[in-house]
């Protein structure tokens, strides 16, 4: 509730995913954080506190097929027994039940979510197609994939389809880049119903043009427009009790083979591989001597990790934008497969960084580079300039 003293002050809704994932707690903390700061106290800033709409969902066996041989070749058997070989293990790790851990590792969000102006009455989809987010006089869809069709359901949620003021994004990501045709024309009447369109993918952009929309402009990931310096106080309480240097790996794919290489150059360069799993997966880690596996970590403890890490190995886009940020020495190891590989690169690219991203149809470096972020973060310093004032003139919609 309003008191008397702001009663006037107009109301932006953040629209964004809301579940325990690292990413996706840190991109609603950086941007309700940076939309606080250049409101000037004219906007009061929540983030709506959604129900769960991401699902994990794994393509049929016919189309997996398909996918791993049009993006391997040949090399696509070898691949094809390591997704079965992964599978079958996942499905005996899924039989045992770890929800005593996984309870440990939620409840470690708790403060990062104390950050973040979650609304405090949480909402339902049915919730938003019904009018809650009327009281608002503008909703910034966005960041992180929301408009990913594929993978986060009620899309006419995200699309603000019964929502009669302004509609913003930031940031916002469809995540794939083929549309059936009966998606392409439900996202072309989504798209031009927002009043203003900053996407967080060029490819993004480029969809947004082909539906009609030339005005749309690609911008930063909300945690990018955060220094360094402003998650130091995260990173000093998310401090973690690990001792001489490491490699830290962190992936989302069902690939053994990034474990299996991200040792060898912890072997090779003397350090320790130290493995934080997003959920109970394959490899058994316990079969690399010496390796330190963890579930149980917070978002603060996410980023002390990649701050302190002698080198990061990842398929994660957040696990990216971290060690950029914070300048460390880094391999991004992608899946030839991955839909989604669209956005490392738009930001790798970007920054000249390309040469810290290899394949899976490569052998990782056995050498850690110490990367020149001189002219990496020139760049990142106009873009993060440029999409925060992106951001500033769409706020000047809200009148």
């Amino acid at each position: 509730m309003f008191n008397e003293e702001n009663k006037d002050m107009k109301k932006i809704g953040v629209l964004t995913l809301v579940f325990q994932n690292y990413g996706t707690r840190l991109q609603s903390f950086a941007l309700a954080k940076v939309l606080n700061r250049i409101s000037l106290g004219k906007y009061k800033i929540e983030v709506i506190n959604l129900e769960p709409t991401w699902i994990d969902c794994h393509l049929n066996y016919v189309q997996t097929i398909k996918k791993i041989f049009r993006s391997y070749g040949l090399n696509g058997f070898v691949y094809l027994f390591n997704y079965l070989r992964w599978r079958y293990e996942l499905k005996k790790i899924n039989a045992v039940n770890h929800s005593e851990e996984e309870q440990k590792r939620s409840q470690l969000f708790d403060y990062l979510i104390s950050l973040i102006p979650y609304t405090t009455q949480k909402y339902t989809c049915n919730d938003v197609r019904n009018g809650v987010l009327e009281e608002y006089d503008a909703i910034v869809v966005g960041s992180d994939q929301v408009w990913n069709g594929v993978k986060v359901r009620n899309q006419d949620v995200f699309g603000l389809k019964s929502y009669t003021n302004k509609k913003l994004s930031y940031a916002a990501s469809f995540g794939i880049t083929s549309f059936s045709n009966e998606m392409f024309d439900e996202y072309k009447k989504i798209v031009n119903s927002f009043d203003c369109l900053l996407m967080r993918e060029r490819e993004g952009v480029d969809i947004c043009n082909s539906m009609g929309r030339d005005d749309a402009e690609f911008v930063l990931d909300p945690t990018l427009l955060l220094d360094e310096v402003e998650y130091e106080s995260l990173i000093q309480r998310g401090e973690m009790n690990i001792r001489g240097e490491f490699i830290f790996v962190y992936s989302l794919n069902s690939s053994y083979k990034i474990f299996n290489q991200a040792y060898k150059l912890a072997k090779k360069n003397g350090c320790k591989m130290v493995v934080l799993k997003r959920s109970f997966c394959p490899p058994d880690i316990k079969k690399y001597k010496g390796a330190e596996e963890l579930y149980a970590v917070s978002p603060e403890g996410f980023l002390w990790l990649i701050k302190h890490a002698k080198c990061v190995v990842t398929n994660s886009y957040h696990a990216l934008l971290f060690s950029i940020n914070f300048k460390k020495s880094f391999y991004l190891y992608l899946d030839n497969c991955d839909e989604e590989n669209s956005r490392m690169l738009t930001i790798v690219r970007m920054l000249n960084l390309e040469n810290n991203v290899f394949w899976e149809t490569q052998s990782l470096s056995t050498k850690i580079e110490n990367v020149d972020y001189m002219d990496s973060t020139r760049i990142l310093n106009q873009y993060r300039n440029r999409s925060i004032d992106l951001l500033k003139k769409s706020l000047l919609l809200v009148k």
